[in-house]
């Protein structure tokens, strides 16, 4: 499949092209809506990977990262640019349904209390669509916000994906937030600062096992982006010391190309490990630079060079993948490579990564969907739905795409 993808040649180059792919998925998953007779909730049958590594088709859970939250984003962010009225009005009862259904389980729901994976993103989906639809707002949401991150706390969870960072990352992007959020900050960046661990080089990670990987969804990458924003706030140079630290970690593992992936001992460009990680992290550094003034110098070239480092290697092997995710594969490839040539950052690659570059790749991964079926699961066979393992993704990749958006927070997704 990867050969066929890599030498498919059989389409045009222009934006129609994205918006019929973004079109026929937003119909594809509408059609496999499921609605209780009983109490009107709604779900969707979606391909996971079972506990012994076999595939099943099971009900969405309620995060953001892959369940019914992450489908309700992805059909908000796509919403003004389905040219089809019927369908704005389908997809706009889907997101109603989406939204009592996240309602009626968010009081009882206790499994995760996590950005991506868990009661934040829920909450956070219910406020999304409560501006979408112009509604009252059901639930006081700073004093949630706060009881979620002592829960957080709680469990010393310090990553991007299931942890800590997640929240910081989202205040810091809610600066209304921050202010009624100190206390709970303050506690977080005690965890981060007393939870590091060290190696012999006098690198810092906070990976449970001894072997901690280039990651920005459960490493360091994540991290250093809560560090700095804690950093730009409360100027603790403890902080700053940590977060230097970590950096020396990454520099560790930088290779001739990439950076060294403990799971395969070669190099990965994908959101959840590798360059493309590295490339929203340094652009977020540069972006929290701008608006805080909290890197030197060298800090900053230090980082372009990583841009440069990570840009070569997503060209390289992160546009052909046999998987077309935001987490795996190659939409968020494409997305974090919009987010770099829309940034107002002065570094001259010398290179094709263009927006001619960006649209002939988007054509030709919409292509390929329409006509051969998208890549998220098993070939194109059985598709996973989910925001960031799925075809919703694809939604949110080329929506943000059409728009011309610009990164906000380190998900890829300006939540």
């Amino acid at each position: 499949m990867h050969q066929k993808f890599s030498l498919f040649s059989n389409y045009s180059i222009n934006k129609e092209i994205v918006e019929e792919g973004l079109d026929t998925i937003v119909r594809y998953i509408l059609d496999k809506e499921v609605v209780s007779e009983r109490d009107g909730t709604v779900n969707w049958l979606s391909l996971t990977v079972g506990d012994f590594d076999d595939l099943e088709l099971e009900p969405m859970n309620y995060s953001i990262y892959n369940g019914i939250s992450g489908l309700a984003l992805s059909l908000i962010e796509c919403y003004d640019l389905l040219k089809d009225e019927h369908l704005r009005i389908q997809v706009k009862e889907t997101i109603v349904r989406i939204y009592n259904t996240l309602k009626i389980s968010y009081n009882s729901y206790g499994e995760n209390y996590s950005l991506f994976l868990g009661k934040l993103g829920m909450l956070l989906t219910m406020r999304s669509i409560e501006n979408f639809l112009n509604i009252t707002h059901t639930l006081k949401f700073t004093k949630e916000v706060k009881e979620i991150c002592n829960l957080l706390c709680q469990h010393n969870c310090t990553d991007l994906l299931d942890g800590i960072a997640g929240a910081v990352d989202y205040i810091f992007c809610n600066p209304e937030l921050i202010k009624e959020t100190k206390p709970e900050l303050l506690q977080m960046k005690d965890i981060l600062l007393n939870t590091v661990r060290h190696n012999d080089e006098g690198s810092t990670f906070w990976d449970k096992s001894d072997r901690p990987n280039v990651s920005l969804a459960h490493g360091n990458l994540g991290i250093e982006i809560a560090l700095l924003e804690l950093y730009a706030i409360f100027r603790d140079s403890r902080i700053k010391k940590v977060f230097s630290k970590a950096i020396a970690f990454d520099i560790s593992r930088k290779l001739n190309q990439g950076w060294l992936d403990i799971r395969n001992n070669s190099h990965s460009a994908n959101w959840c490990h590798g360059s493309t990680g590295v490339l929203i992290s340094r652009l977020k550094f540069l972006r929290i630079h701008q608006q805080s003034n909290c890197l030197s110098e060298s800090e900053c070239n230090t980082f372009i060079e990583d841009i440069k480092h990570a840009v070569y290697d997503i060209k390289n092997i992160g546009i052909d993948m046999t998987n077309f995710t935001l987490c795996h594969g190659t939409s968020g490839n494409l997305l974090a490579l919009s987010y770099y040539i829309r940034e107002d950052v002065s570094i001259d690659l010398n290179n094709d990564i263009n927006q001619a570059f960006l649209l002939n790749k988007f054509c030709k991964l919409n292509s390929f969907g329409l006509e051969l079926g998208w890549m998220c699961g098993h070939g194109t066979n059985y598709e996973s739905l989910g925001l960031f393992t799925g075809i919703a993704g694809i939604i949110m990749a080329n929506s943000k795409y059409i728009k011309s958006a610009t990164i906000s927070n380190s998900n890829l997704i300006g939540i």
